[in-house]
């Protein structure tokens, strides 16, 4: 039997994809490039082994290390692709209406009658959508918001906006974010926009932001365009599908 020739490049070329293909496979999007290596390094990984059994060439283990290198870089940008794809996809989408009843401010003022109402009031998902003030929402995650009054006021610049009085009421078992930007409105030409940054004398009766613990539950007013003839509340800065909307006027 000959003595063994060189090492075969191709089992070089396999690790040094193999390893940079493990190092960047947990990095969001630059990971793509991640997979393009590995799939490379797998083919030259493929290719080395099979020279090296046909041309009795040195270097199996390095050609061996750089397939398992780069058929675990596949494997773990795709699982991270999955995560986060729903990630995203939870982000942008906001939390899905379970259910609509009367506004919890009035229920709060008589929990037994407002619990029977409940019950017989239950809509589908569905028809979440142009509420009448008044109404709350139950979202998936047990949080409840509802606009329960609409005013027109005039900031301390004496701009004249919509307010919307809106309370969340966490029924969940983990905390929940509440902001004024969770918010935004649609005017009568149809353009919608982002709840509105103004300041008023009373600024203790603004929405704030901040989280809410379980049976927490906080209220206050959002200030909207003039002209906002529907408030609609997505649960999220980031969030694109409107989880519920009431109709202003």
């Amino acid at each position: 039997m000959s003595a063994p020739q060189h090492s075969s490049a191709a089992g070089i070329v396999s690790l040094i994809l193999g390893i940079l293909a493990i190092i960047i496979c947990w990095i969001p999007i630059i990971n793509n490039l991640s997979a393009v290596a590995g799939i490379i390094g797998l083919i030259f990984g493929v290719v080395a082994i099979l020279r090296i059994k046909k041309k009795n060439l040195s270097g199996k283990g390095v050609a061996v290390a750089g397939l398992i290198l780069c058929i675990l870089s596949i494997v773990i940008t795709l699982f991270t692709q999955s995560l986060f794809s729903k990630a995203f996809d939870e982000a942008t989408s906001g939390p899905k209406a379970a259910k609509v009843s009367d506004s919890q401010s009035a229920a709060d003022k008589d929990a037994k009658k407002a619990d029977k109402k409940d019950d017989g009031k239950e809509k589908d998902a569905a028809a979440t959508q142009d509420l009448a003030v008044g109404k709350a929402v139950t979202l998936e995650n047990g949080l409840t918001v509802s606009v329960d009054a609409v005013e027109t006021a005039k900031d301390m610049g004496k701009k004249t906006y919509t307010l919307i009085t809106v309370t969340y009421k966490n029924g969940g078992k983990e905390k929940t974010d509440f902001n004024s930007f969770d918010w935004k409105s649609t005017n009568t030409d149809g353009a919608v926009s982002d709840a509105e940054f103004a300041l008023f004398e009373d600024r203790s009766k603004m929405l704030q932001s901040g989280e809410l613990n379980p049976g927490g539950t906080v209220t206050g007013k959002v200030p909207l365009k003039e002209d906002s003839i529907k408030a609609q509340y997505r649960g999220g800065l980031f969030s694109d599908k409107d989880a519920a909307s009431w109709k202003l006027k």
